[in-house]
């Protein structure tokens, strides 16, 4: 068994970190002076090295997405992709650039990769990274608070590699199904035998990150996470549920959509009827047309055409589902080409360094600063905010 790549959402990283930074003075923009940037730089190595050393005893790569413009608001431009996300004005961004900037190029100096390319998002990339370690049969670990990369959790069959996402602050790690078994299996261990020896630790470090850090462990099936997110869209990127109608009351008009537990019923009732699900069939027209007559028949629903329905449903799963079936094949070759050349370019990483936030930010002018507060001083900081909880049902692992 070869050790983990931890596959880190960068947007998402730096975001999180940046709402938890006060700003100086009482309506002052955030990060609006020289002091505020280092205390985010010190802020975002710290948080960074708290994590880091609870992956070290099992991780050996670190890829650091970030988003470039989506090629699915040139796709879609109709489905008003993200238009519900305006820019914070209480932020200063030209700073906020200029501190991400400075703290991309420490991470790259310490052997980390870092990987950003124009058409793709963040998510984007972590699928084709996930997906190429998978088929050479190395694993990953996702680091986000964003639920729909939990549709990458996986274990490829033919060659074992598998990809975990895992979630600090709610204390969840989401596995494939039979993940539980596979993890209490105690093999006999031949000190003569170094392959033997080494995949049962690397088993036990992850065991031992598991109980240490008092995680719930999420068996899931994939497929049929995205298959409900298809339906119930997502409110966080401006995507509407398949179905959804308007009804006006006495506070105004309020919108009626498909709710995770009327989703589940679809699904279920999918499996039923079909035995299986699998993602492609999100993409296949006469599924498509079979999830269409679902909807209709499990929730009386009226007040839409069949038609608009359908649209919906093909529109969702190409917005919603990371898999070759959705992304341009211009983008999707584009990545693997570029995580090729990536993964044959890496760098030995500096573990010790990237361990503590002072020896991270070493040679920089923000390390000697001096944070008034005291707020951000301790480097055990724990990270803040996290996602919440999904599960369940069967297959083998």
């Amino acid at each position: 068994m070869k050790k983990y790549t931890l596959l880190i959402d960068g947007n998402y990283f730096f975001f999180r970190t940046l709402y938890v930074i006060p700003p100086a003075k009482k309506g002052q923009q955030t990060l609006a002076t020289e002091r505020e940037i280092g205390v985010y730089l010190r802020k975002l190595a710290t948080d960074f090295a708290s994590e880091f050393r609870k992956f070290k005893p099992f991780v050996d790569e670190i890829v650091f997405t970030l988003d470039s413009k989506s090629w699915r608001k040139d796709f879609y431009p109709d489905a008003d992709y993200k238009g519900n996300r305006k820019a914070d004005s209480n932020i200063h961004w030209d700073n906020f650039k200029q501190a991400t900037s400075q703290f991309r190029e420490v991470l790259e100096g310490k052997g980390v990769t870092v990987h950003k390319m124009e058409g793709a998002e963040g998510d984007d990339l972590i699928y084709a990274w996930s997906n190429y370690l998978n088929l050479e049969g190395k694993n990953a670990i996702v680091f986000s608070g964003d639920r729909d990369l939990m549709q990458l959790v996986s274990h490829n069959q033919s060659t074992g590699g598998q990809t975990l996402f895992y979630s600090g602050t709610h204390k969840k790690i989401c596995v494939p199904m039979g993940f539980l078994d596979w993890i209490e299996i105690k093999e006999d261990v031949d000190v003569f035998n170094l392959t033997s020896t080494i995949h049962n630790k690397i088993k036990e470090d992850l065991h031992d990150f598991i109980i240490s850090s008092n995680l719930s462990i999420d068996e899931m099936d994939a497929d049929s996470y995205v298959f409900a997110k298809m339906l119930t869209g997502d409110s966080g990127d401006n995507i509407k549920s398949v179905y959804y109608y308007n009804t006006s009351t006495k506070n105004g008009n309020r919108t009626y959509g498909i709710t995770d537990k009327k989703a589940q019923v679809i699904v279920s009732n999918f499996i039923k009827k079909f035995g299986t699900f699998n993602k492609s069939f999100l993409f296949d027209d006469s599924y498509q047309k079979e999830i269409c007559k679902l909807v209709i028949k499990d929730l009386n629903a009226t007040k839409m055409p069949y038609d608009t329905i359908l649209d919906n449903i093909k529109i969702n799963s190409n917005l919603i589902v990371l898999s070759s079936l959705s992304i341009p094949h211009s983008i999707h070759n584009m990545m693997f080409k570029e995580i090729e050349t990536h993964d044959s370019l890496k760098k030995q990483i500096d573990f010790e360094s990237l361990s503590k936030m002072e020896k991270m930010l070493y040679g920089t002018k923000h390390v000697k600063a001096t944070n008034t507060s005291g707020f951000f001083d301790d480097d055990t900081n724990e990270d803040m905010s996290f996602i919440k909880k999904k599960s369940n049902t069967s297959t083998t692992f």
